[in-house]
């Protein structure tokens, strides 16, 4: 999946589709602290689509402690 300096195996492979599951993680790692382009590289998708799940255009059910607004606090 990816290789020893945390990148991925194939560049040209097109990053992931986001899921629940993954906008759940997404969440998680940006309350530990993470950066969002590293929680993108983390979850191998598109920088834009971690900023969609933060924001909660996307899986607002994902969001802090389930928050519809998609808030940080």
């Amino acid at each position: 999946m990816f290789d020893e300096d945390g990148l991925p195996q194939n560049p040209k492979k097109p990053s992931k589709t986001v899921t629940l599951e993954m906008a759940k993680e997404i969440w998680r790692l940006k309350k530990e602290g993470h950066l969002q382009s590293r929680i993108a590289a983390v979850v191998d998708v598109n920088p834009g689509r971690v900023s969609e799940v933060l924001t909660g255009k996307k899986f607002p059910e994902a969001g802090p402690n389930g928050n519809p607004q998609g808030s940080l606090f």
